[in-house]
């Protein structure tokens, strides 16, 4: 159990530090007037630091979480490193794309309206996506515990071994909190960008329905981590044979 553990931990540090040396190489040189970066090299670089800051952390909390709900751990670490490289990318990269649009030089006040409200309804959909990914995942864990309490009652497995692999949940805990923050900071500035379009006598309805729904989004991220947080504290309670 050690050696699987330890195994899984040094593949996804490998591929944590794999996902950092890309985002670094993402730095732009600059094919703009006077060697500056144009403004879609600037979007690029921004949304791959933000994919690659993503990954790594997804990639990290997958291959724990697929280490404790795989019957074969090492295959499970792997295709958790996998879809937490994916769907941590995914919603790290959507950050990214939002401070872009709101950085970027527009022709027209309705243009960049319009940028923003394109930018919100992308992240809702990529934020939707990772939601439905961490229920999955809170799901999983339960089910696993069930099944870990079983082994433990019948001695299959020992105390520390069922502890071992309870305590690996709080990495996917971990990458919850950093997608939330992401979250927060992003309806932060939504917020700005609103009362911004209002004081220019711009109408905000379709931006305000995104920025809801994103409120939505979060609080169901919310819930998620009190679930998984939830489930992980109660299977620490089982009493020690």
């Amino acid at each position: 159990m050690t050696k699987t553990i330890k195994k899984t931990s040094i593949r996804a540090v490998a591929l944590t530090m794999a996902v950092s040396i890309a985002a670094a190489a993402c730095t732009t040189t600059g094919n703009g007037p006077g060697g500056k970066p144009t403004a879609d090299q600037v979007r690029n670089e921004r949304v791959a630091q933000g994919a690659g800051v993503g990954c790594a952390g997804g990639a990290i909390a997958g291959a724990l979480l697929g280490a404790l709900t795989s019957r074969n751990r090492g295959q499970g670490a792997l295709i958790g490193a996998a879809a937490g490289c994916a769907v941590g990318g995914v919603a790290g990269a959507v950050y990214g794309d939002y401070v872009d649009a709101r950085t970027r030089t527009y022709a027209t006040a309705q243009e960049k309206y319009r940028a923003h409200v394109a930018s919100a309804e992308s992240s809702l959909k990529k934020y939707r996506q990772y939601n439905a990914q961490a229920r999955s995942e809170v799901a999983a864990l339960q089910t696993k515990v069930g099944e870990l309490k079983n082994r433990l009652r019948s001695n299959q497995i020992s105390q520390a071994e069922y502890q071992q692999q309870i305590a690996a949940s709080s990495s996917k805990l971990g990458e919850m909190r950093q997608q939330l923050a992401k979250m927060d900071d992003m309806l932060a500035k939504l917020n700005q960008d609103v009362a911004s379009f209002r004081s220019s006598g711009q109408a905000t309805a379709e931006l305000e329905a995104k920025r809801a729904s994103l409120i939505n989004e979060r609080d169901s991220l919310r819930k998620s981590m009190v679930d998984m947080t939830d489930t992980a504290d109660k299977a620490r309670q089982v009493p020690m044979s």
